[in-house]
């Protein structure tokens, strides 16, 4: 009886959902969050929450930095004065100090930098040749030091703010890369040699191909090809393990409109040569905009979390290559227009990784994890 008592429970663990249902944290019909990013922004050791935002034209659009409590709340939002209009946020470290800092795209480039007393300064302003629409943040040089990179709406350069030793500031720099920029760009370390190589989903007019130029220590090389293994166009794409293998894979959503299938995420394995092949197509119920991926299980395996209208479906990663879907109801539709709408930390401090969503017609919802988890098995 004990031992079929084991087994009842391992199976019924194993579809047992990562996160509440979602919570609305925050609503507003004037400050409306479009992008999200979690870190400790005042240095007492909690994960808070900032979001930039949709506003009307004429409204000033603040920065929203929601504190988490000692309680395990969120608070209402501090508006801090940046003009947080912009498509996208970004957390990291720019000046080498150990506190969180945050970075806006815009028309300029704008880092706010955590003091010792855990308040933001000022925004300091970085001027672009065309606007910044999407971010990415990593070391891009093999430094150890956390660089800032973003790509124009419509245009063929990266543009760079290298961080300098001694956190004496960010030199900017700009780079080419083939691509459009209006679907999604991030940085990923593609070849494991510890530099974040550049990736663009956006095609420039060619059906199942994104461009990647690989970082070097001294800058980045010329932008190449990177052919989907589907004929459709990427909207999104991060990087993570998905078979267990300890190289960094891709994960991609497209709506199906060329390749005559239905809206899916699509992973992309890398093999040893270096090239990627098709793995699993993951359907999607709805037209598929915003794409994380995380270990939500805290199991050491990449996740997958996919957004779309008023809809989040889950995988989870139970075993190398093999994925469990969950599915939670948003509280309201979103248009999820921007990218990184999705963000993934402990915003409750009990130990379990929650998942912040921000919804662009007017609401910041959590879906609080669930401790404890038992999704993985015996591999």
């Amino acid at each position: 009886m004990k031992a079929l008592a084991a087994l009842l429970l391992l199976a019924t663990s194993l579809h047992a959902n990562t996160f509440r249902e979602a919570h609305v944290a925050f609503e507003s019909q004037r400050y409306r969050p479009n992008s999200v990013a979690i870190a400790d922004f005042n240095g007492d050791g909690l994960a808070d929450v900032a979001a930039n935002g949709w506003c009307y034209p004429g409204d000033p659009c603040p920065l929203m930095l929601f504190y988490q409590t000692k309680n395990g709340t969120l608070a209402e939002p501090v508006f801090i004065g940046a003009d947080a209009a912009g498509s996208d946020i970004q957390a990291g470290d720019f000046n080498n100090d150990g506190r969180m800092d945050i970075v806006l795209a815009g028309a300029e480039v704008q880092v706010l930098l955590q003091t010792a007393d855990g308040t933001l300064d000022a925004p300091a302003s970085y001027e672009t040749p065309s606007g910044i629409y999407d971010l990415g943040v990593g070391d891009v040089t093999g430094d150890g030091r956390t660089d800032i990179v973003g790509m124009p709406w419509g245009g063929d350069e990266m543009y760079v703010l290298e961080q300098q030793p001694g956190g004496t500031g960010l030199v900017p720099r700009t780079y080419p890369m083939t691509g459009y920029g209006y679907d999604d760009f991030d940085l990923i370390d593609l070849n494991g040699d510890g530099r974040r190589d550049a990736i663009d989903a956006s095609a420039q007019g060619a059906i199942g191909v994104m461009h990647v130029s690989y970082a070097t220590s001294t800058g980045f090389d010329a932008p190449v090809e990177l052919r989907l293994p589907w004929h459709d166009l990427a909207e999104d794409v991060e990087g993570g393990d998905f078979n267990g293998d300890g190289r960094m894979d891709l994960a991609v959503i497209a709506h199906g409109t060329f390749s005559d299938m239905p809206p899916y995420a699509g992973l992309m394995l890398r093999t040893a040569s270096g090239s990627f092949e098709a793995g699993p197509l993951l359907q999607a119920d709805y037209w598929p905009e915003t794409l994380l991926v995380a270990d939500f299980d805290r199991d050491g395996d990449s996740d997958i979390a996919v957004g779309g209208g008023a809809g989040l479906q889950v995988w989870i990663q139970t075993r190398p290559g093999v994925f469990e879907e969950q599915r939670y109801v948003l509280p309201r539709h979103s248009n999820f227009s921007t990218h990184d709408h999705l963000a993934a930390g402990d915003v409750n401090h009990d130990g379990a990784t929650d998942l912040v969503v921000a919804l662009d017609n007017g609401a910041l919802a959590v879906l609080y994890g669930i401790l404890p988890r038992r999704h993985s098995v015996a591999r």
